[in-house]
């Protein structure tokens, strides 16, 4: 039995005898915080029509499990000689190593390089679509198949903050030396995401659905990259100042591509709370421009950041690293059953992704959220001098980079009395094969580039 599938990690199995318990004592959830959950409503007999709707939602998963390559075991091909980045880290096999291999090929004592890496991967909390959830606000949906996927990697993204921030950068779920409140720790991340309404888990599908309503959405409808990084600032904004896990952690979402520093300061003063900033961008018109190729692949292996929300139009995956031209990735498109994430020792294993899966870089929708996390002042600033390079295309001299820090505060600059010509911007507009001017796509979000 491997180290993912271990009692020790996933706990017992809930049983019928098993009630429903929070993380949280009862001394500080406020009553009045959250909608009451569907357990404190009448038990009601399914209709008709409700069971038809579970049939639908059972045949979409599985045709959405086939169509996205989860019906069949498939395995991604890496090469043993070239570096593996992977949120800052980098798994590269030395001669020696490589020499113990051909000496010893069936030493299974042996941990190689590539083992380490997979450890790290796996550790990494994947979500995806699920069924037969509580319906979400205002609507008959018990599913996220077929839309879900923007909303599923901004949890993913979340989600690896606050690994890094409560059990560190290189904690992994594979420990051997894994202690009572490590793993105690790892639950409670994951409960905070629970498909389920309630204090527990302000991240649920059903706490983003309802605030997507304010942004304009309704359930059912599909997130960008950008509208999604504010539907989280939005959720952990409203999570009360006392939360045992939250109330250490912000975010900041920079507005038109530039992060400005007195906002990020004023955001995290007195005791430096830990930011996430998330940097809406477009990297191109209708694809990626292949120059800032390059600044992609240095800001996934910086120490610092956090992932990227993209994908391609549609179909969003959690970007987490790079091999060659490849970029690594979590897909959130595999439907499973809900967990329920209320009971103490709820399992974890489902929540764990075993398979690196790899996308070509040009292949890459221009339309993406970058992921940072700060958990120092001191860490903050290191950030600001490291992004001076990285997100500048080598070639462009500093003319067209990914996104700026800008000293100062946004309120300030909009009502500054500099002169609108005087600021370079950069507006993308898409034609058509004939050369001429369209509208915008849908699948996409406006930008501006400085």
């Amino acid at each position: 039995m491997d180290a993912l599938h271990s009692p020790s990690l996933l706990g017992r199995s809930v049983s019928q005898t098993d009630q429903p318990t929070s993380f949280m004592s009862d001394s500080w959830v406020r009553p009045d915080y959250y909608p009451s959950s569907d357990d404190d409503q009448p038990v009601q007999e399914p209709d008709d029509t409700d069971q038809s709707e579970k049939l639908k939602v059972k045949l979409l998963a599985a045709w959405n499990n086939m169509k996205h390559g989860f019906a069949v075991k498939t395995k991604t091909n890496f090469k043993y000689e070239s570096p593996i980045i992977l949120l800052g880290k980098c798994y590269c096999c030395s001669k020696s190593e490589k020499e113990d291999q051909r000496r010893q090929p069936n030493n299974s004592n042996i941990l190689t390089t590539f083992d380490r890496f997979k450890r790290d991967f796996s550790s990494k909390i994947w979500f995806t679509y699920r069924k037969d959830f509580p319906k979400l606000y205002g609507s008959p949906l018990t599913s996220d198949v077929g839309w879900g996927c923007m909303l599923r990697t901004a949890q993913m993204i979340i989600a690896q903050a606050l690994v890094m921030h409560y059990l560190g950068r290189d904690w992994t779920i594979h420990h051997t030396q894994q202690n009572r409140k490590e793993t105690m720790l790892h639950r409670q991340i994951i409960r905070l995401f629970g498909d389920f309404p309630g204090n527990d888990s302000p991240f649920s599908i059903q706490a983003l659905v309802r605030i997507g309503v304010d942004h304009g959405k309704r359930p059912g409808d599909w997130y960008g990259p950008a509208s999604v990084a504010y539907v989280v600032r939005d959720a952990i904004n409203q999570v009360p100042d006392f939360h045992p896990l939250l109330s250490q952690v912000c975010v900041y979402v920079a507005p038109d591509c530039t992060v400005y520093i007195q906002d990020v300061i004023d955001l995290c003063t007195q005791h430096w709370k830990a930011v996430v900033i998330l940097v809406p961008v477009r990297l191109g018109g209708e694809a990626l421009n292949p120059i800032y190729s390059q600044c992609v692949q240095s800001l996934l292996a910086h120490e610092l950041c956090l992932g990227i929300i993209g994908g391609r139009p549609k179909h969003s995956l959690y970007f987490v690293g790079w091999q060659e031209e490849k970029l690594l990735y979590l897909d959130p498109h595999f439907c499973q059953d809900t967990v329920d994430t209320r009971f103490r020792d709820f399992p974890t294993s489902t929540y764990h992704c075993l398979s690196p899966r790899k996308l070509a870089l040009q292949k890459m929708d221009p339309s993406c959220t970058l992921g940072f996390y700060i958990p120092t002042h001191a860490a903050f600033n290191r950030l600001v001098k490291d992004m001076q390079k990285l997100v500048t295309p080598p070639k462009d001299q500093g003319i067209y980079p990914l996104f700026v820090f800008q000293d100062g505060r946004s309120i300030d600059i909009e009502h500054s009395h500099i002169k609108p010509e005087s600021n370079r911007f950069l507006r993308i507009r898409h034609l058509d094969k004939k050369g001429r001017l369209k509208e915008p796509s849908q699948d996409s979000e406006d930008f501006v580039f400085l």
